[in-house]
């Protein structure tokens, strides 16, 4: 028969191993959270202006989401660390989903107040591309 003291002992060290194992990717983690926040402000804000109906249906999928890119982050940890070092995982898995929650806000705020955010990101990326000194070669 399980004895309740010693799983909850045994969660607890889980838990406590989980946080020190993931410790030097707790800022990309923390920083995704905050996107999908700025995501979910800004999305209920687009969905009032369109007088959407808001639903727990919709906001489950927040949670979901998040869950699924904190697993994908300590998983591309694992991945760097363990099997792959010379690829940068870590890095290319937080920048997509950096990118892509990135989009989704600026999608809100072009919903909100009507100005084309994402264009003017992609222009002003573009014009520094083209000021670039040609490479010697």
């Amino acid at each position: 028969m399980l004895q309740t003291p010693k799983v909850i002992a045994w969660i607890k060290t889980a838990i406590l191993t989980s946080i020190a194992f993931f410790a030097p990717v707790h800022k990309l983690m923390y920083m995704t959270v905050i996107l999908i926040g700025f995501d979910l402000v800004t999305g209920l804000w687009a969905a009032v202006k369109r007088k959407e109906r808001i639903s727990s249906t919709k906001l489950r999928r927040t949670v979901a989401k998040t869950i699924a890119y904190q697993t994908a982050i300590m998983l591309s940890a694992i991945v760097e660390w363990f099997f792959l070092p010379e690829i940068p995982s870590i890095r290319i898995v937080s920048a997509m989903i950096g990118i892509t929650e990135a989009t989704s806000v600026l999608e809100n705020l072009e919903s909100v107040t009507g100005l084309k955010f994402r264009e003017a990101v992609i222009s002003k990326l573009q014009g520094k591309r083209d000021e670039q000194p040609p490479s010697a070669g």
